[in-house]
C-alpha cells in the first residue's frame, strides 16, 4: 500500500536525467510512492483491503488450482527443463539450464512464441515468467491463456534440446 509504483514510476519520470542522480548527496532518487504524505488515505485503503480479502478466497483458490495443474503438467512434460512453483494467484516458471547464456537463448525464443500466441506473462530477468492474474478473471479463459503459455515454454525447451545432465534440479 505504501510502496506504489516505486522505482518504476521514478524511473519513467527520471529516465532522461538519471545520470544527474550521481551528483546528488544521496546518489539516487529519493523514495516516492502512491500514498506519500497521505497516511490517512493509506490506512483507509489498507482497512478496506483487509476487509475484502476473505471474500476473494474462493476466486484465489480457483485460480491456484487452474494454474497449478497446467504448470505441473508443463514441468513434467519438459523433463525438468522448466521448474514451476507458486500458490493461489501467484505462479512462475524458470528455465533450468545450468548455463545463463543457454537460458538467455531460451528466454528470447520463449518471448517470440508468447508474442505469436498473444500471451504476455511477466518475463523474469533470470529467464522465466510469472503470472499474477486478476481475481475476477474467467477461470476458463485464464486456463486457455495459461495452456498457451505452457505450450510456448514446452516448445522452447524442445527446440533447445537440452540434455538432462545440463539441468539444475529443484534440489541443487
Amino acid at each position: 500500500i505504501g510502496g506504489g509504483a516505486g522505482h518504476l514510476l521514478s524511473g519513467a519520470v527520471l529516465l532522461s536525467t538519471a545520470s544527474q542522480l550521481k551528483s546528488t548527496p544521496h546518489g539516487t532518487a529519493l523514495q516516492s510512492h502512491t500514498y506519500a504524505g497521505a497516511s490517512s488515505r493509506a490506512l483507509l485503503n489498507g482497512t478496506m483491503l483487509l476487509d475484502a480479502l476473505e471474500s476473494w478466497r474462493p476466486s484465489v483458490q480457483t485460480i491456484g488450482s487452474t494454474i497449478g495443474s497446467i504448470l505441473s503438467e508443463l514441468e513434467e512434460a519438459s523433463g525438468g527443463a522448466v521448474v514451476c512453483h507458486g500458490m493461489g494467484a501467484k505462479w512462475g516458471g524458470l528455465f533450468t539450464h545450468e548455463d545463463p547464456a543457454a537460458r538467455a537463448i531460451a528466454d528470447a525464443d520463449f518471448r517470440i512464441r508468447c508474442a505469436q500466441k498473444k500471451v504476455l506473462p511477466y518475463f523474469c530477468p533470470e529467464s522465466g515468467f510469472m503470472l499474477t492474474p486478476r481475481y475476477d478473471d474467467d477461470p476458463d479463459l485464464l486456463g486457455e491463456a495459461v495452456r498457451d503459455l505452457a505450450q510456448c515454454a514446452l516448445e522452447t525447451t524442445r527446440e533447445m534440446g537440452w540434455p538432462k545432465a545440463s539441468l539444475v534440479s529443484k534440489c541443487d
